[in-house]
């Protein structure tokens, strides 16, 4: 993505959810961030928005790790992606904001996907 691709996804950034524009700016480089940030210093509606971003959203990290979800018997794979990512949106929207609401996410997320087939069924021992 180009510096004028950013540019004029930012011009509608208000409408987006936070975790929505993390997705879109989490793959730039930051030096390509800090120009287009920038062109933006006299757009004060924009400004609060990317420095957000910069300064928080791309430091959040979810306590739940790729060895915690083997050990809930999530087979590695794409599915570690998709819980990462919905882990990620949940802080960042500020929909969690503990440990404790993660781990509550996390189960209703592996519930999800477990009542859907996308986990494998736990093996009862003979």
């Amino acid at each position: 993505m180009q510096a004028q691709d950013i540019y004029q996804q930012l011009q509608v950034i208000e409408t987006f959810k936070p975790s929505e524009i993390y997705a879109i700016l989490k793959g730039i480089p930051f030096y390509t961030l800090y120009a287009v940030h920038f062109f933006f210093l006299e757009q004060s509606r924009v400004m609060p928005i990317f420095d957000k971003h910069l300064l928080e959203w791309s430091k959040q990290k979810t306590f739940t790790k790729s060895s915690d979800l083997k050990k809930l018997g999530v087979p590695p794979g794409p599915l570690y992606k998709n819980i990462y990512r919905q882990l990620m949106s949940a802080w960042i929207d500020g929909e969690i904001t503990s440990k404790e609401e993660e781990l509550g996410l996390l189960e209703n997320i592996l519930a999800q996907y477990n009542k859907s087939g996308l986990l494998p069924s736990k093996q009862k021992p003979d």
